[in-house]
């Protein structure tokens, strides 16, 4: 029987994962698994935090069309999703979460029959402790469950490491103390419990895997550690991977965002799409387009990466700035001053998404 495992790592950086340049040995097991998979190397977020990000991976419809931008907001069951549309299409839908901002309070759940928060839900904020030993162990005997029915299935796996608080990690590898160095132990821990899972399904037929970053993390590039400011490519940029039983694996360069993935699994197994879906599929290769990206907590701001141009607007302070990322991958010279007919053209097409900003740059 087919099945889909998705597995979505909070606060995972794309440049902290090997397949995409890291260098530390950080992902032995990711990389393994997905070397012969579809790796696409321009992935964003559409959102710089979990809740949004995820939503709208799930209902492959942007922020301000799903309306789960602040912490309080809960996704409407009326919202299809990819749990709905394939519980709908007849297939056993199962998740396990280690983080709250994805609980059954934040309208997730919808389209899953069996929904566990056991990593964390009974000791507290999961930024506290370490969750990824205990989400891999009660994903495992559902897995195995899934694997083992005659039923279609879906896992949806989300782990909460590498979030901060980061610990030490040194008993899986030692890169030091500071924040820094622990944050990409956290990652290397991370993989490390995910190989677990994904070992069950290595040479598995039928099955499609899926990993994701929701987002990811600001490392002192722009002034802060964490993912509270702006929409930076530290934090939003993430790596996508998909490992299918006779997909070819290639390497996509093209920009595309997490909105895409749900259509793309849904296609990979033959379900329809909602007509409620925004995103498209991905396969066989995607079509370049513009991608979009917003924060509305902790800040206000709006975004879009077209090609290697990209523009950042500041609602709150009424003003912007645009980067080119071939040049600049750190976003560090702001051409706003330099190239004003590019940045009224990405103006224009961040328009088309959020009519309400300027028509005009100031």
């Amino acid at each position: 029987m087919p099945g889909v495992l998705l597995i979505t790592v909070d606060t995972l950086r794309a440049d902290h994962v090997g397949l995409y340049g890291e260098e530390r040995g950080l992902t032995p097991n990711i990389d393994a698994f997905f070397a012969d998979g579809l790796r696409y190397t321009t992935a964003y977020a559409h959102s710089g935090w979990t809740k949004p990000s995820v939503a709208t991976l799930m209902t492959a419809q942007l922020p301000v069309e799903h309306g789960v931008v602040q912490w309080q907001d809960v996704l409407s069951p009326a919202l299809p999703t990819l749990g709905s549309a394939l519980r709908r299409a007849g297939w056993r839908t199962e998740a396990v979460v280690a983080h709250s901002a994805v609980d059954e309070t934040s309208g997730l759940q919808h389209g899953f029959e069996a929904f566990d928060t056991s990593a964390f839900a009974s000791r507290g904020y999961p930024g506290d402790f370490l969750t990824s030993a205990e989400l891999t162990a009660a994903a495992l005997p559902r897995l195995a469950s899934l694997m083992a029915d005659e039923t279609p299935w879906l896992l949806w796996l989300h782990y909460f490491d590498p979030h901060n608080d980061y610990f030490d990690h040194d008993d899986v590898l030692d890169l030091g103390t500071d924040e820094i160095a622990r944050y990409a132990e956290e990652v290397a821990f991370t993989d490390h419990h995910i190989g677990r899972v994904l070992a069950e399904v290595s040479g598995r037929q039928g099955v499609t895997v899926a990993l994701v970053g929701d987002h990811g993390e600001e490392l002192n590039e722009h002034g802060a550690i964490g993912h509270s400011q702006a929409l930076y490519e530290q934090l939003v940029r993430v790596p996508l991977l998909v490992r299918s039983t006779g997909l070819r694996g290639a390497v996509i360069d093209a920009p595309v965002g997490l909105i895409d993935l749900a259509p793309t699994l849904l296609e990979r197994v033959d379900v329809p799409f909602p007509e409620s879906f925004r995103g498209v599929s991905l396969l066989p290769v995607p079509v370049a387009r513009p991608v979009v990206m917003e924060r509305s907590n902790n800040g206000n701001w709006r975004g879009l990466v077209d090609g290697t141009s990209k523009l950042m607007w500041d609602v709150a302070q009424q003003k912007s700035a645009l980067f080119d990322l071939a040049a600049d991958p750190l976003e560090r010279s702001n051409l706003l001053g330099v190239q004003p007919e590019e940045a009224q053209r990405m103006l224009d097409l961040l328009r088309e998404t959020y009519p309400e900003l300027p028509a005009q740059l100031p």
